[in-house]
C-alpha cells in the first residue's frame, strides 16, 4: 500500500464527493492503455493505487470501498466479468463520479461491447471533460462505427499536452478516422505523426503501408513494409503486401531501371517464401516466380512454377522463357513456353510466346518450325528474316560444296605427272 501512496496522493482538500477522484493524468494513462491495448492494464493498476490512497485517508464510503476493491482485484486477476459486476455497482452508487464511468467503460470496451462502453465514456466526458475521457470516447465511437462522433471527440483533445504513448494513440486514431472517411492523404499524415512519437512500432509502419496501398503510393508502401519487416521479421501481412507493392512498381518502371526493380521484387518474394511458403496462394506464387525469372534466376523460377502447378500460366511462361533466352538456353526456352501453348489453337496462343518459340527454333536453325511460330504470332518480319537466313544457309552450303569441289580438283591437279 505504501508503494502506491507516494505517487497517488489526492489533494488535501478532497471532500467526500471526490473520494474516488482519479487525476486527469491517470485517466489519460487509462485511455492510452485502451488505444494501445497491451498497456491497458497499467491504468487499472494506477486506479487501484488511487483507491488505496483514499482508503488510507478514510475518505471513501465503506460499501463503495469494498465494491471498488473487489472490482480492481478482479481486474488485476483477469476476472473481467467479476470486475464489471463490481464496477457497475460502484457506478450505481456514485453515478456522478466521472472516473467510475471511465474505468467501467474500459472494462466493457475490452470485452468488445463498444456501444455499452460508449455510453459510459459519454457520461464521463459530460461529468468531467478531459483529454483522457475524450480520447477513450473517440476510440470507442470509432469501434462502434460512429466515425463522425469519433472525429468530433478527437478534435477537443489538446494532443500536444499528452504524454508520448497517448500522443501516438491520438495520432493513430486520427489516421484510422481519416481512412474510414476516405481521406487517405490525411490518414498517411496521421500515421507519420504517430511514427514520429513511436518510430519502432511495427504495427504503425504496417498500417502506414496498407494506407499507402489504398492510395496507390507504391514507393511509400514498399518502404513502410520493408521497415515493418525490419522490426518484425515474422509479419506475414507485411511480407505479402510488400510483394504486391514491388510487383506494382516493377510494372511501372522504365526499361533502364528494370534490372534493379527486378532484384528488389525478387528480394521481397524470397522473404515471403522463407516466412510462409506453404501458405502462399498460387497467384502470389506465380508472381514470386516471375520476380525470380526477371532477376535472372530462371531455374529457381521454373522450380517455383512447378511447386505451384503454374507452368501453363502465360505471363509466367513468358518471363521464364525470356530469362532462358537471355542466357541463350534455347532448349529451356522451348520447354518453358510449351506448357502454355499446348492444347490450344494457334489463333488463341499468346503472340509473344510464339515469338519466343520462333526465336528458339531460329537460333537452332530449325527454319520450318521457326517460320510456323512466327506466322502464328503474325510476325511477318520474323518470317522474312528466317526465310532469308534459310536462303543464305542454302547459298553457304552450295558455296561450300563448290569450294570442296575446287579443293578436290586442286588435289587431282597436284597428283598429275609432270611433262
Amino acid at each position: 500500500m505504501s508503494s502506491c501512496s507516494a505517487s497517488s496522493s489526492a489533494p488535501s482538500s478532497a471532500s467526500s464527493s471526490t473520494a474516488l477522484h482519479v487525476s486527469r493524468t491517470a485517466r489519460r494513462d487509462a485511455v492510452a492503455a485502451h488505444a494501445l491495448l497491451p498497456l491497458w492494464l497499467a491504468f487499472c493498476l494506477a486506479l487501484a493505487c488511487a483507491f488505496l490512497a483514499d482508503v488510507a485517508r478514510g475518505q471513501a464510503s465503506t460499501d463503495v470501498n469494498t465494491l471498488y476493491a473487489d472490482g480492481v482485484k478482479a481486474l488485476r486477476d483477469g476476472r473481467f466479468d467479476t470486475a464489471e459486476e463490481a464496477l457497475r455497482q460502484v457506478v450505481a452508487a456514485r453515478p456522478e463520479w466521472a472516473g467510475g464511468h471511465l474505468v467501467l467503460g474500459q472494462v466493457i470496451a475490452r470485452d468488445g461491447r463498444a456501444g455499452d462502453a460508449l455510453t459510459h465514456f459519454e457520461r464521463a466526458v459530460e461529468l468531467e471533460p478531459s483529454d483522457a475521457s475524450s480520447l477513450a470516447l473517440a476510440q470507442t465511437a470509432l469501434t462502434a462505427g460512429r466515425v463522425e462522433r469519433a472525429h468530433s471527440a478527437l478534435q477537443t483533445i489538446d494532443v500536444a499536452s499528452l504524454d508520448p504513448r497517448q500522443r501516438a494513440a491520438a495520432h493513430q486514431l486520427d489516421a484510422l478516422i481519416a481512412v474510414r472517411q476516405g481521406r487517405l492523404d490525411a490518414a498517411i499524415a496521421g500515421w507519420r505523426r504517430a511514427l514520429e512519437v513511436a518510430p519502432r512500432d511495427a504495427q504503425l509502419h504496417r498500417q502506414l503501408g496498407i494506407t499507402c496501398v489504398k492510395a496507390r503510393h507504391w514507393d511509400d508502401a514498399a518502404a513502410a513494409f520493408e521497415r515493418t519487416l525490419d522490426l518484425d521479421p515474422h509479419d506475414a501481412v507485411a511480407a505479402h503486401e510488400l510483394v504486391r507493392a514491388r510487383g506494382e512498381l516493377l510494372g511501372q518502371v522504365d526499361t533502364g531501371a528494370r534490372a534493379d526493380a527486378c532484384v528488389e521484387a525478387w528480394s521481397a518474394g524470397r522473404r515471403l517464401l522463407e516466412l510462409q511458403r506453404r501458405e502462399i496462394k498460387p497467384g502470389t506464387g506465380v508472381a514470386v516466380a516471375r520476380f525470380a525469372a526477371c532477376a535472372g534466376e530462371p531455374d529457381t523460377a521454373a522450380s517455383l512454377l512447378a511447386d505451384f502447378s503454374a507452368g501453363s500460366d502465360p505471363a509466367a511462361a513468358f518471363d521464364l522463357a525470356l530469362a532462358y533466352a537471355l542466357e541463350r538456353r534455347w532448349n529451356d526456352v522451348l520447354g518453358a513456353v510449351a506448357p502454355a501453348l499446348e492444347g490450344s489453337e494457334t489463333a488463341s496462343q499468346p503472340p509473344r510466346l510464339l515469338r519466343l518459340r520462333g526465336l528458339a527454333h531460329e537460333a537452332r536453325e530449325e527454319w520450318d518450325d521457326a517460320i510456323a511460330a512466327y506466322r502464328g504470332a503474325g510476325d511477318t518480319a520474323g518470317v522474312e528474316r528466317v526465310d532469308t537466313n534459310r536462303q543464305l544457309e542454302e547459298r553457304d552450303r552450295e558455296t561450300q560444296e563448290l569450294l570442296d569441289m575446287l579443293e578436290q580438283l586442286q588435289d587431282q591437279a597436284t597428283d598429275m605427272p609432270s611433262v
